[in-house]
């Protein structure tokens, strides 16, 4: 998944943002008013075969991260506005083993939300900041282990991968796609749930480059076995020239038994189409896990997967990795711990490839 650059507030900026809003919010439109967020940092070691380093970073499989939303609620129809901000300078995905983007800058906040929209019992129009609508389509995870390993791989991202500097341009996020949507600015329409699946499909306008998504989520059970479908696809026009057209599927799937068995699978593929023809590609990932939840609260799980051809034809990524989580309430916060590994290889259609990568993480997340 490719990092989206937004607009930057300093921790100033954003308290004057959230007074102005709040106050206009409560007092002069008689909005009613909702404070969230989380936040989730994370302990990373990682080796890329050249070098090796421990860093305490902000995990971007799920940010840290603040939200203000204002509604207003009459019969059937609720209007509202949402900010929501996530923490950026120390964030995983633009972290190498011993550095990033992130290693100059002072810790930022980055709007990844600012929309309104209008919810009925038709359905909820959307317009503004926001996902894409197959964003998430690729990430179903009912195992209890989302935390410490998933179909994700922003832990890592930017990992630069080395055999004797040949490979040097390359990061891990380049050879590993889940091949999930972004985030962007237009107009969604989100349907109103329908025996347990909910559809979407939203387009979003940037200049010369245009993205139309579709994505749709099936929760049901089936006697006592929870079911959970996800399933997304993308078309992306671009400009001819730095963005290239590109088609992209998502589908995944997870199901968990009373025993605390769950297993968990996804698959994804991309076409991109360049304007030179000799540079078209496509690619495709698969993804799966088994997991077990016992006390009620901490799961185990092992999960692998495999790109291939994401970085350019002949490439491939494969990868296994084990974790543990653990559920917990404090302060009437809910919150999780987790611990993860993960081992990453590398192959070309040349005679070299990047040595492998190893990860191991342990974090905390508690959401408010």
């Amino acid at each position: 998944m490719n990092t989206i650059s937004n607009i930057h507030l300093s921790f100033r900026s954003l308290l004057v943002v959230f007074i102005s809003l709040l106050f206009y919010g409560e007092i002069a439109l008689a909005f009613n008013t909702e404070f969230s967020g989380g936040i989730n940092r994370v302990i990373r070691y990682a080796d890329n075969g050249e070098e090796s380093g421990t860093q305490i970073l902000d995990n971007s499989t799920s940010e840290t991260r603040l939200k203000l939303h204002l509604f207003q609620e009459e019969d059937d129809l609720k209007l509202g506005a949402a900010i929501k901000v996530r923490l950026q300078g120390s964030d995983s995905q633009s972290y190498d083993v011993n550095g990033g983007s992130g290693s100059s800058q002072s810790e930022q906040l980055d709007v990844t939300h600012a929309l309104m929209y209008a919810k009925g019992g038709w359905g909820t129009f959307a317009y503004g900041r926001g996902n894409h609508a197959d964003r998430g389509a690729t990430r179903a995870d009912l195992s209890g282990t989302d935390k410490a390993l998933g179909n994700d791989h922003r832990l890592s991202t930017n990992i630069r991968l080395y055999e004797n500097m040949s490979f040097s341009g390359f990061t891990l996020g380049q050879f590993a796609d889940n091949y999930d949507g972004e985030r962007g600015s237009g107009i969604k329409y989100i349907s109103p749930n329908q025996a347990g699946f909910t559809g979407k499909i939203s387009y979003a306008p940037d200049g010369q480059v245009n993205t139309l998504a579709l994505g749709g989520i099936y929760n049901t059970n089936f006697d006592d076995i929870q079911f959970r479908l996800g399933v997304g696809y993308n078309h992306v026009n671009g400009d001819g020239s730095s963005v290239d057209d590109s088609t992209q599927f998502g589908l995944s799937a997870s199901a968990r038994w009373p025993s605390g068995l769950s297993l968990t699978g996804a698959y994804g593929t991309k076409d991109i189409e360049n304007s030179n023809p000799s540079f078209d590609r496509s690619s495709m990932g698969y993804y799966g896990k088994l997991g077990f939840k016992y006390n009620n609260s901490t799961t185990l799980a092992i999960d692998i997967g495999s790109n291939e051809d994401a970085a350019f034809d002949g490439s491939e990524s494969t990868f296994f990795g084990l974790g543990k989580q653990k559920d917990f309430t404090v302060a009437g916060c809910e919150g999780q711990a987790y611990f993860g590994y993960r081992h990453y290889e590398f192959d070309t259609n040349s005679s070299t490839a990047p040595d492998d990568v190893d990860v191991i993480s342990t974090g905390l997340r508690i959401i408010f």
